[in-house]
């Protein structure tokens, strides 16, 4: 495993080369691609054919495959991986959902014998680092690997697939449709909790839907593709909660007044894309999220104010159920990070002519 300063490549491993494979001679900054007791005019063949040095793109295993962007799928949810460089001693990447909902870059890694490895580290509120190792590997064409954190959640088997495409984007010709009052102050026919239809530990007081402590997400009943949804919430003092557009990107809540702007600040696509500037209003008032989603190009506009303009979320969040991003998906509300209160919640699909 090697640091993001202390890059490797293992060619071969430290058992020798794959049978038909030139041995590889590393240097001391743990990257060589010069063939190690080969004569001059084998190096100079091997120069004029680079394939056949020995490197993560020789005949044994080609190191580019691990590049670009990936969601990896298993039982206990989805996460998403983003590769670079892989091949070169400048590799790097991120990935969301290995410890908790945020992107953490990889910290360290190793690619030996066709196998990635890394390492990624969270800071938590109260000083608390955890951390999760992953291997990666190709079998039978597809790509496969295993999660473990080091708070013993257990391991985490997935398969990985490169993400849907998704045609449309945002433009004029879309019109807006029919408006849909997921909450109107009433009753709460339209969502639930969990599989039995029902819903958990949210209740609706005075016209007002509120959590009652930590409390599942709430997730409405009817699925979405492209709309735009307007949010009126009130957060208590250092809450948090988050909305859940096709239940795959997380649009944070947060008492963040008088802050910086942050890509886990109120308003931002959570750990994706940071809001311009900081329009919250303090603890305790009402506030008004309009969000317009078209594919995976995003507005959104936190009272009155444009905070994201027009920009593509380049995958899944925290709370993501599924990572199908190429089908409509519901609307989900988080209450398991504090008192949150919302009085309404209106959609507005988006249509062609």
């Amino acid at each position: 495993m090697h640091t993001l300063n202390r890059h490797a490549i293992g060619c071969s491993g430290s058992l020798g080369p794959p049978s038909g494979e030139a041995p590889c001679a590393l240097a001391a900054n743990g990257y060589d691609r010069r063939p190690s007791q080969l004569g001059t005019l084998v190096r100079l063949v091997l120069a004029l054919l680079p394939a056949l040095a020995c490197s993560t793109t020789s005949r044994g295993f080609d190191a580019t495959r691990f590049n670009g962007s990936w969601v990896l799928e298993s039982e206990s949810g989805p996460m998403a991986m983003r590769i670079s460089d892989a091949g070169t001693p400048a590799l790097s990447g991120s990935i969301v959902g290995a410890v908790g909902g945020r992107t953490q870059p990889f910290l360290e890694w190793s690619l030996v014998d066709g196998r990635l490895q890394f390492r990624v580290e969270r800071l938590f509120d109260g000083g608390q680092i955890v951390g999760s190792d992953t291997v990666a590997w190709f079998s039978r064409g597809r790509l496969r690997g295993e999660t473990v954190r080091d708070d013993h959640h257990g391991k985490r088997s997935w398969t990985g697939r490169r993400p849907d495409v998704i045609a449309d984007v945002d433009g004029p010709e879309w019109t807006e449709g029919q408006p849909v009052a997921l909450f109107d102050g009433g009753g709460l026919t339209e969502w639930n909790t969990g599989a039995t239809g029902q819903v958990e530990r949210w209740h609706v007081q005075d016209g007002i839907l509120r959590n009652q402590g930590d409390a599942p997400e709430i997730v409405s009943n009817r699925r979405f593709w492209n709309f735009v949804l307007r949010v009126e919430y009130r957060v208590s003092e250092g809450g948090n909660s988050g909305v859940a557009l096709r239940g795959r990107y997380e649009v944070q809540i947060l008492d963040d007044f008088g802050t910086e702007p942050s890509i886990h600040g109120n308003g931002a696509v959570y750990s994706r894309i940071s809001p311009k500037v900081v329009a919250s209003r303090r603890h305790g008032e009402w506030q008004e999220l309009a969000i317009r989603l078209v594919g995976r190009v995003v507005t959104v506009v936190l009272n009155g104010v444009t905070i994201i303009d027009r920009q593509v979320i380049e995958g899944i969040t925290a709370m993501a159920s599924d990572a199908r991003e190429s089908q409509p998906g519901p609307i989900a509300l988080q209450g398991d990070h504090g008192p949150i209160e919302f009085r309404q919640i209106v959609l507005v699909p988006l249509e062609r002519p």
